[in-house]
């Protein structure tokens, strides 16, 4: 670089003299009178960490329709390197885009404690380990063209009204650089007016010349043209004879038209008596799905209130069942039993996943509230014990991204059971079962992984059919085919989306991705 950094200041914070000093020194930079941006910043950022002593210092352009920032360059003084391109948006961090916006200047000396800067703190900051934090604008024009940011890592720092106005001045100066650049696009399309102006004038030259030479020619043309005149008054006698033919083929012509016309009013009609055909068969249609409407509703009723009516009398076999006295029984018997409470268990969990897709159907409202997913975890870890035991299960959780969700918690919990019970339902043979449950953020979405090594779905046959209701792939297991169609019905209604990834033999899946602004 041409400027070097600790020559016209010391190691600590310059005073406001100094500033001044340091503004001139700059003004005369060569890059800042040609106007070079890409070549004044990368000084400005290594200038200002090497004097005040900053982590890193770097330069951001505001978007011109105030939704993100770009890094122009950003200059870490430990490393001694610049980087740019990172890009920070408004949609993810509205309050300090409405502070800096609202020409703000930031000084956290405590970002986890500044109002501006907190919603940095479990991404940005985090990644970065950033304690403190001072963004100054700078403008071009009077408009706001961007900030300078001073990032102060491992440790907190108190910023001081001299290193502000420090950074103020070199404000001015990015501020100068931008209208160098403007000054210089004016200048460019100058020369161009001038050039073009230059060619103008030449073709209007040759225009002229050529003016000229017409001019001589149309003097050598009026003379023919007198001569031609007799010809044409002899031919206008004979066009005056033509034109008494020519009437006459009118009249005949206006006789064609009259019987055109008649066709045509014929041909209105026939249009206008099809259109009232068409508002007919419209009006039928329209009545015809409206009572199509009608009675899939009056179906889903049914179902509802049936699926309704079932779970009592399923529920008091059930009673019932676990009120004899097997013990008199003889072993035939006690078989029987044994399958008519599995038949009814099985009977009662397909009418609660029947009522929980009816609900979902019916569009009913369900409360958002802070679910935790380790705790829903935790509660399915123990009704499935014996099942996890008996399969010698491995299970690794990292729910260190996210935990809570802000969601609906029964869709949440069914969700997970039902992902569970069908990881253990498909384990592969003679193989213990593995379960792997995580979260992380991917292109701003929340994405919560459940996969297992089970024994997988053939997607190249089966990949429209997976989510679709009674659809099952293997025949050994007893099921339904409910449980994946309640899943992805669950999911959509909490505003997410699924997708499932599985091979034959080497496990499956699945991604459920929420919206960020689920957390």
């Amino acid at each position: 670089m041409n400027f070097e950094p600790n020559k016209h200041a010391a190691t600590s914070p310059p005073s406001l003299s100094h500033s001044s000093e340091w503004l001139v020194s700059f003004k005369q930079l060569p890059e800042v009178s040609e106007g070079n941006l890409e070549k004044i910043l990368p000084i400005l950022t290594e200038t200002l960490a090497k004097n005040l002593q900053v982590s890193r210092v770097s330069i951001w352009e505001l978007s011109e329709n105030q939704t993100c920032i770009v890094c122009l360059d950003a200059y870490h003084l430990a490393e001694d390197i610049h980087t740019k391109g990172s890009i920070l948006r408004s949609e993810i961090y509205p309050r300090y885009f409405n502070a800096i916006i609202n020409n703000n200047i930031i000084k956290a000396d405590e970002v986890e404690r500044h109002p501006f800067t907190r919603e940095f703190v479990h991404n940005y900051f985090k990644e970065h380990n950033i304690k403190s934090m001072l963004d100054v604008p700078f403008y071009d024009d009077g408009v706001l063209k961007g900030v300078i940011c001073y990032e102060n890592l491992h440790a907190p720092r108190v910023w001081t009204n001299e290193e502000v106005m420090y950074t103020n001045c070199m404000g001015m100066i990015i501020s100068l650089v931008y209208e160098k650049i403007r000054l210089k696009l004016c200048y460019r399309q100058i020369q161009d007016l001038y050039t073009n102006a230059q060619i103008h004038n030449q073709q209007l030259e040759q225009q002229k010349s050529k003016i000229e030479n017409q001019t001589v020619v149309l003097q050598e043309q009026q003379s023919e043209i007198i001569a031609q005149n007799e010809e044409l008054r002899q031919q206008q006698e004979e066009m005056e004879t033509q034109s008494n033919l020519l009437a006459e083929q009118n009249m005949e012509l206006q006789r064609a038209q009259t019987i055109i016309n008649a066709q045509n009013e014929q041909l209105s009609n026939h249009n206008i008596s099809l259109e009232n055909k068409i508002f007919i068969r419209t009006k039928e249609l329209a009545e015809t799905n409206e009572e199509l409407i009608t009675h899939n509703h009056q179906l889903e009723q049914f179902a509802y209130i049936t699926a309704h009516n079932l779970r009592s009398p399923v529920a008091r076999i059930l009673g019932l069942v676990s009120l004899l006295n097997q013990d008199g029984l003889g072993t035939e018997n006690q078989e029987i039993i044994k399958h008519i409470i599995n038949c009814t268990s099985e009977l009662d969990r397909v009418i609660k996943d029947l009522n929980q897709i009816l609900e979902v159907k019916k569009g009913q409202q369900k409360p958002l509230e802070n679910v935790k997913i380790s705790e829903i975890w935790e509660t399915l870890s123990k009704e499935f014990k014996n099942e996890i035991d008996k399969n010698n299960t491995h299970i690794d959780i990292d729910l260190s991204v996210v935990d809570e969700l802000k969601t609906i918690r029964p869709y949440l919990e069914s969700v997970l059971y039902n992902l569970l019970s069908n990881a253990i339902k498909y384990k592969k043979e003679n193989v213990n079962l593995s379960i792997s449950v995580k979260t992380q953020i991917q292109n701003e979405k929340i994405e919560l992984i459940f996969a297992d090594n089970g024994i997988g779905i053939n997607l190249e046959k089966y990949k429209q059919k997976v989510f679709g209701l009674y659809q099952r792939f293997h025949s050994h297991v007893e099921g339904k085919g409910m449980g994946l169609y309640l899943v992805r019905t669950q999911v959509e209604t909490m505003g997410g989306k699924i997708n499932i990834e599985s091979e034959e033999g080497k496990g499956t899946t699945f991604i459920i991705s929420f919206p960020i602004a689920a957390i």
